[in-house]
């Protein structure tokens, strides 16, 4: 069975001057390092204030959907759409569209995620957001790949690639190249995949900020481990976990940390295994995840394994 590749979906957003553009910029860095429960403490006082501010709403419903409450996400979200709606906001009104698609791709109800993209790349085609365009191209290049639908994946991640280059976008340009290379490594074109890697890998170290180079390391580290090359896996792996231990961003550190359990628990060499898997629960713990009992789950079941050895 192949790994799991992290496909990149695109996110832009970009806070405009207002009464709580503090508190927002806050809010948003506390979410971008992983604090959802402190960003959303600060979105809900700015939303007692105003509860149609549409950017804290989106991003209230973002911060749900790291934290996996896919539930509660869909229902801050169309407060957002509802909201945007009526301000004529029609930035706002594609991004609140496009993250309720990405709660139905998280849910696997791909063809629910795809009508939410469809919506915002209709509106975004409608007044000629490119930026957007290029987000909506990548999302549902990876909805069409999660159908079975490749030709239409990998047309719609070109189609990504050629607007970010016109905009000489490079972290567009970086993730179109990620998920390009995603295509391949599902085709089992394990060299192609590894080219793609290495322009998105390009590009994404020319940005100020590190953690998508991170994420073309690790890819690269499942594509050596899937080719048998245990050492270069290894070697892309401690990369990637460099980069986000100076980045200090806990959910990165968290995929990180799953990845390097998975490695070791292939080679059977289930203490390594069993002492990453624990910290990928600290983690879970320290960020209010869901995903906290399937950890423990898969620790238990580790040392199980380990015990009949």
């Amino acid at each position: 069975m192949k790994k799991i590749f992290v496909f990149i979906l695109m996110f832009v957003f970009v806070f405009s001057i207002s009464l709580f553009a503090a508190d927002l910029d806050t809010a948003e860095k506390l979410s971008y390092y992983g604090e959802y429960t402190k960003s959303n403490q600060m979105l809900q006082i700015i939303l007692e204030e105003d509860p149609s501010h549409v950017k804290a709403n989106i991003l209230y419903g973002r911060n749900l959907i790291k934290q996996y409450r896919y539930q509660e996400a869909i229902e801050q979200l169309k407060e957002a759409i509802k909201y945007a709606s009526d301000a004529h906001d029609t930035t706002n009104l594609s991004w609140a569209y496009n993250n309720l698609g990405v709660v139905y791709k998280n849910l696997e109800k791909y063809e629910e995620a795809l009508k939410y993209y469809q919506k915002a790349l209709i509106t975004d085609e409608t007044f000629n957001n490119q930026k957007g365009m290029a987000r909506e191209y990548n999302n549902m290049g990876n909805i069409y790949h999660n159908m079975g639908e490749y030709g239409n994946a990998k047309l719609f991640y070109r189609k990504a690639l050629w607007i970010n280059q016109e905009l000489n976008d490079k972290e567009g340009i970086a993730i179109a190249y990620n998920n390009l290379a995603s295509f391949h490594y599902y085709e089992d074109n394990y060299k192609k995949a590894i080219e793609y890697l290495n322009h998105a890998a390009r590009y994404d170290a020319q940005l100020p900020f590190k953690a998508n180079l991170a994420t073309d390391y690790r890819n690269l580290g499942i594509i050596y481990e899937s080719m048998g090359n245990d050492q270069k896996a290894k070697e892309y792996y401690d990369k990637s976990l460099e980069i986000n231990k100076k980045i200090g961003i806990q959910k990165r550190l968290l995929e990180d940390y799953r990845s390097l359990s998975l490695f070791y628990e292939s080679k059977g060499n289930y203490n390594k295994a069993i002492e990453y898997i624990k910290k990928v629960i600290e983690i879970d713990r320290n960020m209010n995840l869901d995903r906290l009992l399937q950890d423990q789950a898969r620790l238990k079941r580790l040392k199980e394994e380990m015990g009949k050895k």
